[in-house]
């Protein structure tokens, strides 16, 4: 499958929707360095994780994060 990004209209998280991720910040992010999670949404500028823990949380992080 080729890459599409946000040149192509498509978002760069979009083929991990319902996926399971390992998501590394910037460092010193106020929401913390590294995250676990299935992507249950991904945006031209964020994509959103349903947490591996606490369990029931879910985050958005911008994509320059």
């Amino acid at each position: 499958m080729p890459w599409y990004g946000i040149a192509h209209g498509f978002s760069a998280w979009a083929w991990a929707v319902g996926r399971q991720v390992s998501i590394k910040t910037v460092p010193n992010h106020p929401a913390g360095r590294r995250f676990a999670g299935t992507v249950t949404a991904a945006g031209d500028d964020s994509v959103t994780l349903a947490l591996d823990e606490p369990v029931g949380e879910s985050i958005t992080l911008a994509l320059d994060d």
